[in-house]
């Protein structure tokens, strides 16, 4: 988090701590198998999009799974 300051620590000055303006993301998508548990994830500091789904389900397939993959989506457009 950008911006902060130091709210731990009681005194009669407040310290405020310089920091870079703005805000950087760190976007994961991951996949969880419960039978291995094992984690796949494709992370990025860019967009979340259609690519970055596909290369999770390309990771998912590469892993050679036998039978059916359940796939659960939160908040997925």
């Amino acid at each position: 988090m950008y911006g902060t300051y130091l709210c731990c620590r009681w005194s009669i000055l407040r310290v405020f701590v310089r920091a870079a303006s703005g805000r950087q993301r760190f976007n994961v998508r991951g996949a969880w198998n419960a039978v291995t548990r094992t984690c796949v994830s494709v992370t990025n500091t860019t967009v979340v999009n259609t690519d970055t789904m596909c290369e999770l389900l390309r990771k998912i397939a590469a892993l050679g799974s036998v039978g059916p993959v359940t796939v659960v989506l939160d908040n997925a457009r």
